[in-house]
């Protein structure tokens, strides 16, 4: 079971925002409680999507996490350039598929936090979306999707 994982307006608003508080604004604001349902969920493995992993180091990519959680990091998706030729309709999507074929896991369930609903089919059913960050509705959300899988 993977659970694929963007960052930028999951594991922090994606900008500043000024109806949260300083605290929530900061990087990985939100970290700390998607590790805590990942540690009530050990068989889950993650899978990077973010964009850091395109333009950053892959140590500093994942510095953030806590090691117990670090050590279930499977790596990061192929990156799928959306503004290239053949120009995919959905490449988060895209990569979360390729990653699957490529270590042959077609089979295995998966869930996608994201915030842009855009890099997904809108009929996908294993998208769940934040809002601009991983808050109670949101860990209450995967919660429930992880228990179902």
């Amino acid at each position: 079971m993977i659970l694929f994982l963007d960052f930028d307006g999951v594991l922090h608003p994606f900008f500043p925002r000024n109806d949260r508080s300083d605290a929530e604004n900061q990087f990985f604001s939100y970290l700390p409680r998607l590790e805590a349902v990942l540690r009530d969920f050990p068989e889950w493995k993650v899978v990077i999507t973010s964009s850091w992993r395109e333009n950053r180091p892959w140590e500093d990519v994942i510095r953030a996490f806590s090691p117990d959680i670090a050590e279930r990091i499977l790596g990061p998706t192929p990156v799928i350039k959306a503004k290239e030729h053949p120009y995919p309709l959905h490449p988060r999507h895209d990569e979360v598929l390729a990653y699957l074929q490529e270590h042959d896991l077609l089979e295995v369930r998966w869930i996608a936090l994201d915030d842009d609903p855009r890099l997904y089919p809108a009929d996908c059913q294993n998208l769940l979306l934040c809002d601009d960050g991983f808050r109670e509705a949101e860990e209450t959300a995967l919660r429930a999707a992880m228990e179902l899988q």
